[in-house]
């Protein structure tokens, strides 16, 4: 029989990470997934040049 913290142990290194469109997706014990992309930062960068591009179309 497993101790509990061993348990836990398998649980949380039952990974599975694979790229998915330049973001990751993490899947935890097969039944649960993570979806997060790395690049955060560039697409604030690209959502505040489209508001941009917006208010010089507006003006």
């Amino acid at each position: 029989m497993l101790s509990v913290s061993e348990k836990k142990f398998l649980f949380f290194t039952n990974l599975k990470i694979e790229k998915f469109q330049g973001s990751y997706l993490i899947t935890i014990a097969n039944n649960f997934t993570i979806y997060f992309s790395k690049l955060r930062s560039s697409w604030k960068k690209n959502s505040d040049e489209k508001k941009n591009k917006f208010k010089l179309k507006k003006s």
